[in-house]
């Protein structure tokens, strides 16, 4: 392996694992972000930041925060304090997400938009039935491959299991199989890699998939019929957000 790259992990590694000298800036925040003040927990990525821009990393220069909380944060160096933005929301109007009929598991997440049903047992074979598809490979061997809802799969869930970076490109690119069901109100209960199946429970309680009659789509429609049902979509997503 390159040298820098290992030192580079072997640092990334320590500030997860709150070991070495980390772990003194750990306990003097007693587990909490720095931002924040919400406790971080073992399944969220963290930083290590400058309280103080430019004045070194030193122990009592150093704190640690969410990941996300560092990315929505914009600091100016001579200031005196770090002002919190919420960078992301101001930014989302203005970003085009990825194109959602081009999702590779657009069956699966329909599957979840239209269930009520609570707790849900899938294998990996009725995962494969509802996509139409082959799952990842990743999927066989690495939980992370199921817990990952970062972006282009940059978790530190994959560092911690020790994916071969160096030999090896993820299969599916711009997508993570788990907005399927995080989008659609559910959670992971429980996964069995080595049984091949998953367990997922639902969070989001009162609510339901809504399911548009086909008919609808069969024929175009009076000028008048389409502009009605068009003002009557207005006046149901102003009615419920």
């Amino acid at each position: 392996m390159d040298k820098d790259y290992y030192i580079w992990l072997q640092h990334r590694r320590n500030i997860q694992r709150v070991s070495g000298k980390y772990r003194t800036v750990w306990n003097h925040q007693e587990g909490k972000c720095y931002f924040c003040d919400s406790p971080m927990l073992s399944d969220q990525d963290v930083e290590i930041i400058e309280k103080k821009i430019g004045q070194g990393r030193s122990i009592q220069n150093m704190a640690y925060v969410h990941k996300k909380c560092a990315m929505d944060t914009f600091s100016i160096s001579d200031a005196k304090e770090l002002t919190h933005l919420d960078i992301l929301s101001r930014l989302e109007r203005y970003v085009e997400s990825t194109p959602e009929e081009d999702s590779p598991y657009l069956e699966l997440r329909e599957y979840f938009r239209l269930s009520d049903k609570t707790p849900i047992s899938l294998s990996f074979h009725d995962i494969e039935r509802i996509q139409g598809d082959k799952l990842d490979w990743e999927a066989y061997f690495y939980n992370a491959c199921w817990y990952d809802d970062t972006p282009d799969k940059s978790s530190m869930l994959w560092q911690e299991e020790d994916f071969p970076f160096h030999m090896f490109r993820f299969t599916t690119i711009g997508y993570n199989i788990s907005e399927s069901w995080l989008s659609q109100g559910y959670r992971i209960k429980a996964l069995y890699v080595n049984e091949r199946r998953i367990v997922f429970r639902r969070v989001l309680q009162e609510v339901s998939g809504l399911r548009l009659p086909k008919t609808l789509f069969r024929k175009k429609y009076p000028r008048k019929a389409a502009y009605e049902w068009e003002q009557f979509c207005s006046y149901f997503v102003k009615k419920w957000g």
